[in-house]
């Protein structure tokens, strides 16, 4: 057992330098919004906190024992497919977009209407059109293009950092908190919300002065988010009865206040805080059985299949009624596994697995690469465009990057969740323009003065 807890401690080492290096990526470029990091962030918190529980622990706690091997192999691919992430983002650094816009510089001037406009549409998309939801394809483009209050929060937060104004960062932090908030007492999950909060603060985090004071906040953060996650997992069920019931909206914000009431901070002594955070932050364990399994010829490479599925996911249901593909991904996570998941719970096979299960390295290396490339490009082009005279273009970057953030979901739900928010980035440019057309000052018409030849 002592080489693999070695082993993970490696991976996890390798890990860490990813991150750094993501930082370093981000904190050079003038023109970011900070996508690349958030998908770090997101791709490391659904892996390294569980293997990090297995090694503290010695591999067992709260009367578990854990398939170490799995746990190891699987924190070794993540590994490898975060460092092609950052090597993908690094490529996409390299090439200048020409107009270079910094926010929270001097001379960096935002289209206030337009901010305004993002806030305003985000609320509506996000908590005023639940009923088109269930609509296929339009539920998808209303859920992707909700994410366009992030533009301005992100913005905000990340200039009241570069202008150290502690009213301002209070102001933005209480508007970014309002959304994780709000999902957690309309849905019971912790998830959603926080996902959104890494996407709003990475660029945040990598305007303060210097790359070590971001790392340590990063690490901060991480560490104050654990301990959120811990405290909600332990009553998470309890927390649910009332939040799926017909509870108001007092007994909602009770329920939640209890669970809060009396936090704690994450330690290691506390075996339920490492089996929480192996239950529902090891990915890795499902990424090395399958790898196991695929070795042992258990079950065969999926050989491209889920890449195809992908491609075709975006063609909507009017146009193919029996199209098949659906979002989704726990099946695909018992057929690679043998594993038998809760029906109550989400299982995601996530970026690693999915890429993994196709052609081993083969494809691992090039996906990871290839999305590095694509979020660190739409980053790019997103901040460029912001600046610009034509603001709400960035929207048609913006919201595909963000689209693409989804470490934990499966190729067919982030494919078609990025083409969702293309067309919902379209729309909503194609709102915001007639915004500005109806405030346009109509020409004063001349007249010639009475009495003129």
């Amino acid at each position: 057992m002592l080489p693999v807890f070695f082993g993970a401690w490696i991976s996890i080492g390798v890990c860490m330098v990813a991150l750094v290096l993501t930082i370093f990526i981000v904190r050079r470029s003038s023109a970011t919004l900070g996508l690349p990091l958030a998908y770090m962030v997101n791709l490391l918190l659904i892996h390294l906190p569980g293997a990090y529980a297995f090694v503290i622990s010695g591999g067992q706690y709260a009367g578990m024992q854990r398939n170490g091997d799995a746990i190891g192999q699987g924190t070794t691919l993540t590994a490898i497919g975060a460092m092609a992430f950052v090597a993908g983002a690094a490529l996409a650094a390299l090439k200048s977009d020409g107009h270079v816009w910094d926010i929270g510089s001097s001379e960096s001037v935002l289209n206030s209407k337009f901010m305004i406009f993002c806030m305003v549409m985000g609320g509506i998309l996000t908590f005023g059109v639940n009923p088109l939801r269930s609509v296929p394809t339009l539920g998808a483009a209303l859920y992707f293009g909700s994410s366009i209050w992030m533009l301005m929060a992100l913005v905000g937060l990340a200039t009241a950092v570069r202008n150290r104004s502690g009213v301002q960062f209070l102001a933005w932090m209480g508007v970014v908190l309002i959304y994780p908030l709000m999902v957690l007492l309309l849905t019971g999950f912790l998830s959603y919300g926080s996902a959104a909060v890494i996407i709003v603060g990475s660029l945040a985090v990598v305007r303060v002065r210097s790359s070590l004071t971001s790392l340590l906040l990063v690490v901060a953060l991480g560490f104050l988010g654990i301990s959120v996650f811990v405290n909600y997992f332990s009553s998470r069920t309890e927390l649910r009865s009332t939040l799926w019931s017909s509870a108001g909206l007092e007994q909602r914000v009770d329920a939640v206040s209890d669970v809060f009431g009396g936090f704690k901070l994450f330690t290691t002594d506390n075996p339920d805080h490492l089996k929480a955070l192996d239950l529902r932050l090891n990915q890795n364990e499902f990424v090395g059985i399958a790898a196991q399994r695929l070795e042992r010829g258990q079950v065969e490479y999926l050989k491209g299949r889920s890449f195809w599925e992908a491609m075709i996911s975006p063609i909507p249901r009017l146009i193919w009624p029996n199209k098949p593909v659906y979002g989704g991904s726990g099946q695909i996570v018992t057929d690679m596994t043998g594993l038998r998941l809760g029906r109550k719970t989400s299982w995601g096979v996530g970026n690693v697995m999915e890429l993994y299960i196709n052609f081993g390295l083969f494809s691992l290396i090039p996906g990871l690469l290839i999305l590095g490339f694509a979020i660190g490009w739409l980053d790019r082009r997103a901040a460029s465009k912001l600046g610009g005279a034509d603001p709400s273009r960035a929207l048609l970057y913006f919201l595909p990057g963000v689209a693409l953030i989804q470490p934990n979901s499966s190729l067919v739900e982030v494919i078609g969740g990025t083409f969702a928010a293309l067309l919902a980035a379209v729309f909503l440019r194609m709102a915001w323009q007639v915004v500005m057309q109806n405030q346009e000052i109509p020409p004063v018409a001349s007249h010639p003065q009475r009495g003129a030849m």
